[in-house]
């Protein structure tokens, strides 16, 4: 009797309580809640009335009607989330076709509600209509400026266009308050190396080390922003420290390690790198290894194994015959080489691997040259002969 009674004080309060919200907001979604919470309080005064005892299942049901939904939904609207913006999402996913409108409608009653605005901006990404989808991001991040995973997606939507200096832009508004975030030190970095700003994507990545020693993405990614300023022997320390620490992608450290040796002139210890690297499951790490190889016997003058690693390489990864042909070093041993080699190429070098080591492989051959280094400033990026 007693647990009748408390449900009967409590699930009343929550009805009055009820009321006095719809009546203050009009906000008529209310009335749903409302019918919810006379289930248990009309099925309790059934039982009272009639002098009997309430089954505890019956009770059970009554307490989760009349109080736990409503105390949930006051909690959820403590977060910010109406009851109102639920049932509009639960309508605009039960009914695909008229989505937008439902969407549209939902924003007329709450223009400023998170969850239609991601909602929206889910049906933007999926539908491919970017430029609404990043005004919805905007948006989104004027509702949550404390939300550093909106930044951190909207930077990416932008380098996903190749937007790097308005993914700079956004990423630099949150990236000093956290400085120890490997993911957002690593995007603004890379976002700095893909616009070309290589002296600016060296000091973030070299501050994120300071909180992350033992990253490899830091390490490496560090190799190939000396590398790009021909910055050698500061590109050869960073790709060896990140050759150190994972197991995979020390084969790509390694191959520009051993690009790196080859360029200064240590071919000895070059051939060392790419003598471990043909056994290589990549093609193109193993096919650029054997490619590398030949560039060191023909200039240590062994011919015939010059074009033995040239053949393998091209096997391997026909690409590599566009290079091989305008490499004048190369005439000696063409008539051997085996140029109609076609295959489907198997590798799990990246597009900024693959331009690195197009680099490497090029710099060596026109470095010397005023007119080559022009040249290679002209197609920096570009992954012609790889």
């Amino acid at each position: 009797m007693v647990a009748v009674i408390l449900f009967s004080i409590i699930s009343l309060a929550i009805f009055i309580y009820t009321i006095a919200h719809l009546i203050k907001d009009k906000n008529w979604f209310l009335l749903i809640e409302i019918a919810i919470e006379l289930i248990g309080i009309i099925s309790n005064g059934i039982y009272m009335i009639a002098g009997r005892k309430i089954p505890e299942i019956i009770y059970a049901f009554n307490v989760f009607f009349s109080i736990i939904i409503p105390i949930g939904l006051f909690i959820i609207e403590k977060r910010g989330i109406k009851l109102g913006e639920l049932i509009y999402l639960a309508r605009a996913n039960s009914d695909k076709e008229n989505m937008p409108n439902i969407l549209i409608d939902a924003l007329e009653h709450y223009p400023n509600s998170v969850l239609i605005h991601k909602k929206f901006l889910k049906y933007y990404l999926d539908k491919g209509a970017r430029g609404d989808a990043e005004d919805e991001y905007l948006k989104l991040i004027s509702l949550e400026p404390n939300n550093n995973e909106l930044y951190v997606e909207l930077a990416k939507f932008y380098r996903e266009d190749r937007k790097y200096d308005e993914a700079i832009s956004v990423l630099e508004e949150i990236y000093n308050n956290n400085l120890e975030n490997l993911e957002i030190c690593k995007l603004l970095g890379d976002s700095y190396y893909d616009a070309g700003r290589f002296e600016q994507a060296l000091g973030v990545y070299g501050k994120a080390l300071q909180s992350h020693p033992e990253s490899f993405d830091l390490y490496y990614a560090m190799g190939m922003t000396y590398t790009m300023l021909n910055d050698f022997n500061s590109a050869k320390e960073y790709y060896d420290k990140a050759a150190k620490i994972n197991s995979y992608r020390d084969e790509v450290a390694n191959l520009n390690l051993g690009q790196i040796l080859y360029i200064i002139g240590e071919y000895d210890e070059a051939q060392k790198f790419f003598e471990k690297l043909i056994m290589s499951d990549d093609d193109k790490i193993s096919a650029n290894a054997y490619y590398n190889l030949a560039k060191i016997k023909i200039i240590k003058g062994e011919h015939e194994l010059a074009a033995k690693y040239c053949n393998l390489a091209i096997e391997l990864d026909p690409e590599i015959k566009k290079r091989i042909s305008n490499d004048k070093r190369f005439e000696t041993i063409l008539s051997k080489l085996h140029m109609e080699k076609e295959k489907t190429i198997h590798t799990r070098t990246s597009e900024k691997e693959r331009k690195i080591i197009n680099y490497l492989n090029r710099n060596f051959e026109i470095q010397n040259s005023d007119s080559g280094k022009k040249e290679l400033d002209q197609e920096d990026g570009l992954e012609r002969d790889y």
